[in-house]
């Protein structure tokens, strides 16, 4: 018994990668090993094809073959990113539900019927994987290859990616597929925000603020209920205040012009 996955990524509309390959293999360093990447739906090239599909296959366990495909994930945020480009990869959601499909059983002999998924799916391999339906009106303008080399690149510390650094990776991903400029400039920031690590304050200022919260747990001895309340609020408004601001945060860890992820 072996087992495979299957993992379902979009690009944004409009940018696309330029190779008239049906399908590419590709060696990643471990956990994910070699990956077959195909566009969907079946039968278009690359250059045709909004949605990708990498497909791993003969892992020994379902554990190995999940790490794999969530190592490929993160692996595909970071090489998006270092090409330049929105790739949502996901969140594992099944649009299609192959219960409710009707199926000829002498037609699909030795054919393992998937749920068409955005995203990572892993199952065992019990017969050659077939997905039922496809979405396509589509365009490409960059290099395949280019996106490969960085997925190569990326493959080795996949494994090692905080959920922190790939929430922001999605969050880069998603400003890309926002129509609006503003919506854009929000979802950087909040990446940007989630990168950021808050330190907390010492010297002078740190001095400020915890006589503000002695102040507080003082005048918190004599004060009725609603009073209380109030101070309550106050306190966790100085609690936060003992961290540097999330622009300070931002500005010492990302530094200008540098690549945030």
């Amino acid at each position: 018994m072996t087992f495979g996955f299957r993992l379902k990524v979009i690009a944004i509309h409009g940018e696309y990668f330029s190779s008239d390959e049906p399908d590419v293999e590709i060696d990643l360093a471990a956990p994910i090993g070699r990956i077959t990447l195909r566009p969907w739906p079946a039968g278009v090239p690359f250059k045709d094809a909004r949605e990708l599909v990498f497909v791993g296959k003969a892992l020994e366990t379902r554990e190995q073959a999940e790490r794999a495909g969530e190592a490929l994930k993160n692996a595909i945020r970071l090489a998006a990113i270092d090409v330049n480009k929105a790739i949502d990869v996901g969140s594992d959601v099944h649009h299609t539900s192959w219960a409710s499909v009707a199926v000829d059983a002498a037609a699909t002999s030795g054919i393992l019927l998937l749920d068409d998924v955005h995203g990572l799916l892993v199952y065992e391999e019990t017969g050659q994987p077939r997905v039922g339906s496809a979405r396509a009106d589509f365009m490409v303008h960059a290099p395949l290859t280019s996106f490969l080399e960085a997925l190569d690149a990326r493959s080795a510390q996949a494994a090692n990616v905080s959920a922190k650094r790939a929430l922001a990776c999605d969050l880069f991903a998603q400003a890309r597929f926002e129509s609006s400029p503003k919506s854009r400039h929000l979802t950087l920031v909040t990446a940007l925000e989630v990168l950021s690590q808050r330190l907390e304050r010492s010297g002078q200022a740190g001095e400020l603020v915890e006589e503000f919260r002695c102040a507080i747990i003082e005048a918190g001895k004599a004060a009725d209920p609603p009073e209380q309340k109030q101070l309550d609020s106050l306190m966790g408004g100085a609690n936060d205040l003992r961290y540097e601001s999330i622009v300070s945060a931002i500005h010492r860890h990302i530094p200008p012009l540098e690549s945030p992820l």
